[in-house]
């Protein structure tokens, strides 16, 4: 078939018109704005409904179809080097006519392509690389390209390469600003946080020797520390403090991850990023990870117990070696990252049972802090209730500024299972909810049981009574009488509010009422 696949000379008789042409893309930087301006204007040129974009896609050394108009419209289609006109104009960075496509021997064997009777297809080029290609086809049978149309769209693709160059670099550096300001962003919320340290108060004996301890730990960066503690004691609290100590303006990163949250499946990408088309669904330029963004500072592993195992062996590599991979490439990547580890289950039983490596216990545990629950520390409840106390009245307004003896008797007693976090969302909770000076017993009906004067209903006082573990009296039992002082203890039991007292027993409040009247009733 001569004079069907051509190698071109350009002719600058078409410079003029392809420059007033490009002068519609040049302000255009957003790229799937661009893309769609590029293929509409190289269609007008040749007079053409179908045309089609593909750009190259290195990292896994395929083109893909990014965007088509025409036959070629939500149309998805990849491509191998050599593979078809797009493969072959890849390979040799040339352009490519055929105006009878369906006796190439070479064409893709797709029904798709059946009805294309002359296609062209011209390379995008930057720095002598092949970028993308724009391909143009014909269905009528009469219409045919000629060497003009291709010199001119070969030009064409010259100026828009340049155009499609400088939008990438353009939003490559948008991207990075967006990331920079995000990053900026965390790190002022981080100083904010590191504040916000200096300001909490420690209350006990205990604590002064923690933070004394995680201030070592911070001169010595070397160290990875595994922090223990029930939920809620503060152990976050505690790894800023080792990370920040008490150079509270330290700009260096604190990234904190919660393991817990994180589905298996993303914890390798999400720690140590990916190269671009590393997988499928992947952003195309790559993702930095965890271990990028704490570069220089602390990455903080919540729940390390929610590790993979599989990934506990690369964590164990990165801590000795300081490097990683990324996934999917092929570079070691260098690393100055302290790593802080926490936990609120018993780690060294985990290790017992085989669900988590034995050298990473004992290397995280090189440096060991154990943060006690609140119930082991009853000296600061009330300091830290007061805390608490003034820090919400302030943001929210309200007139609470003291609290009463029969509360911080309620307070003390209580075990506080959700530790320092419990207690602060209890006092967060009140103030939200009332307006008063002193936060007294009625304000703490959640954490009965306590009689209707605010004191607390010692647990060695009376038996619990248990729905299905009970002995009836020989004598007469008076159920009625039972059945009203039940209803009056689950009043007394929520500070005289009826609504939880009729809620706790799973009545309504109706009910609640008319037992209460005749209850009142009775014994006027």
């Amino acid at each position: 078939m001569s004079g069907e696949t051509n190698e071109l000379n350009t002719n600058n008789n078409y410079l003029l018109p392809l420059y007033e042409t490009m002068l519609g893309l040049i302000n255009r930087l957003e790229m799937n704005d661009l893309l769609t301006a590029i293929i509409n204007q190289a269609a007008g040129l040749v007079a053409t409904e179908h045309a089609y974009i593909y750009l190259v896609k290195p990292q896994e050394n395929i083109m893909e179809l990014i965007l088509g108009i025409g036959s070629f419209q939500n149309f998805r289609f990849t491509v191998r080097r050599g593979e078809g006109m797009v493969g072959v104009v890849w390979d040799q960075g040339k352009p490519m006519f055929l105006n009878r496509y369906g006796d190439w021997e070479g064409r893709v064997r797709n029904p798709f392509f059946q009805v294309i009777q002359a296609a062209l297809v011209v390379p995008l080029l930057h720095q002598e690389k092949v970028i993308g290609v724009i391909g143009l086809a014909y269905k009528e049978k009469a219409r045919f390209f000629d060497s003009g149309q291709v010199e001119m769209l070969s030009r064409f693709a010259e100026l828009a390469s340049l155009v499609l160059v400088n939008a990438q670099q353009y939003n490559d550096v948008k991207q990075e600003l967006v990331q920079r300001e995000q990053e900026l962003s965390k790190v002022q919320k981080m100083l904010a946080q590191a504040m916000g340290i200096a300001r909490i108060g420690i209350f006990s004996d205990t604590m002064r020797q923690i933070i004394a301890l995680g201030q070592k730990y911070h001169e010595n960066r070397d160290l990875p520390v595994l922090i223990e503690g029930e939920t809620g004691t503060g152990k976050e609290l505690v790894a800023k403090n080792i990370h920040f100590g008490d150079r509270r303006h330290d700009s260096r990163p604190f990234v904190d991850l919660n393991c817990a949250a994180i589905p298996a499946g993303l914890f390798e990408s999400e720690l140590f990023g990916y190269v671009a088309g590393a997988f499928t669904g992947a952003v195309h330029k790559g993702q930095k990870g965890k271990f990028d963004l704490a570069r220089g500072g602390t990455l903080f592993l919540d729940e390390i117990t929610e590790l993979p195992l599989e990934l506990q062996s690369k964590l164990l590599r990165v801590i000795q070696e300081k490097e990683f991979f990324r996934v999917g490439g092929l570079e070691k990547i260098k690393t100055d990252v302290r790593i802080i580890c926490a936990t609120n289950v018993d780690l060294a039983r985990r290790v017992e049972e085989g669900t988590f490596r034995k050298d990473l216990y004992y290397r995280l545990k090189v440096g060991h802090v154990f943060v006690p629950p609140l119930r082991m520390r009853k000296e600061e409840i009330i300091p830290l209730a007061r805390l608490f106390l003034q820090e919400f009245s302030s943001a929210k307004r309200k007139k609470f500024c003291e609290i009463s003896d029969e509360a911080q008797e309620i307070l003390s007693a209580y075990d506080w299972p959700g530790n320092v976090r419990e207690l602060r969302n209890v006092i967060e909770w009140i103030v939200a909810l009332h307006d008063d000076r002193e936060l007294s017993a009625r304000h703490l009906a959640m954490l009965g049981p306590f009689r209707g004067d605010g004191t607390l209903v010692k647990q060695q006082e009376t038996k619990v009574l248990q729905v299905d573990d009970f002995i009836l009296p020989s004598d007469r039992f008076p159920l009625e009488t039972f059945v009203d002082n039940i209803i009056r203890e689950a009043v007394e039991m929520h500070g005289g509010n009826k609504t939880l007292a009729a809620s706790y027993l799973g009545i309504s409040r109706r009910t609640v009422y008319y037992r209460l009247e005749k209850l009142a009733l009775r014994s006027g």
